[in-house]
């Protein structure tokens, strides 16, 4: 399907790829309240360098960016999508790794790993800047779904080094596990930690990572709903294996969902790039720390 705003819809979902929380509907776009707060700092620094300073306003505000605004700054510095990709791409992806923690403090534990998973309906807000770029989406997402991660890599092909993703709990790498499943995608799992990229070639992990991103983000919501579920109508069982099997029983509720109230909403969304960036936050619902 056409759309009205191309030079936008290929500069939000780049922005995206590359870790940025944006969010847009019909009309507009704006940064996720969800972010890490100094993520508007790197969006000023993208539009800075590129030109384009003066929409950095607009973007932060609850209504946001009007997308026929940025539509027109952007034919205006572009000469088209080829070219915008051009100045774009090495911009946001290079350089590729970075060696700094990626998530914030992981604060107070004192309901061990259940109370931590259960008490937490969204994941870290993470640093972009710290983030190794092939990967930021997949673990902005993880996050944005109410899966909690604590450190991340997207590999090494000199140290032989396969990316990875390491959960706070075992129970969000279990949960990460039911959640990948459902949406008929394949991934490896090492220990009670670990999600692990079957590859090691940076364009190879960055287009993987973004297979897992997209329905990911596009069904954060639904899939924080289906984690309260999760932790309201279960008790942890006592080995991973009955654990994983209570929540894929969980997740199978996304098919045949209960006569629960709000409950007939849950269908997850088609995962193309045009569906990944829908406005789906509430301003005044979205999480502030």
């Amino acid at each position: 399907m056409l759309t009205p705003f191309p030079l936008s819809e290929k500069f939000l979902t780049t922005l995206w790829e590359r870790g940025l929380l944006v969010e847009r509907d019909e009309t507009r776009t704006r940064l996720s309240n969800n972010r890490h707060g100094r993520d508007r700092d790197f969006l000023c620094r993208q539009l800075e360098q590129l030109g384009l300073r003066e929409l950095f306003a607009a973007f932060m505000t609850r209504n946001g960016l009007p997308l026929d605004q940025l539509e027109s700054a952007l034919r205006a510095r572009f000469e088209d999508g080829r070219a915008m990709q051009r100045e774009l791409e090495p911009q946001l992806f290079e350089p590729r790794h970075y060696s700094e923690e990626t998530a914030d403090r992981w604060g107070s534990d004192d309901g061990g790993p259940w109370g931590s998973f259960a008490a937490r309906r969204h994941g870290f807000k993470v640093d972009v800047a710290h983030l190794d770029v092939d990967i930021a989406a997949l673990v902005k997402s993880f996050n944005a779904a109410g899966i909690t991660t604590g450190s991340s890599c997207a590999g090494f092909v000199s140290h032989m080094r396969t990316p990875y993703i390491w959960f706070v709990t075992t129970y969000d790498r279990l949960w990460a596990q039911a959640i990948i499943e459902s949406f008929g995608l394949e991934a490896s799992w090492r220990d009670d930690h670990q999600l692990l990229l079957p590859c090691r070639a940076s364009d190879q992990v960055r287009g993987c990572a973004l297979c897992l991103a997209r329905p990911l983000y596009a069904n954060r919501v639904v899939l924080r709903d289906l984690k309260q579920v999760l932790v309201t109508c279960n008790r942890p069982a006592e080995t991973a294996p009955l654990v994983l099997r209570q929540m894929r029983d969980v997740v199978r509720l996304l098919d045949e969902p209960p006569e629960l109230p709000g409950i007939s909403r849950w269908r997850l969304s088609p995962c193309d790039k045009t569906d990944v960036l829908a406005w789906v936050d509430p301003p005044e619902k979205a999480q502030r720390k």
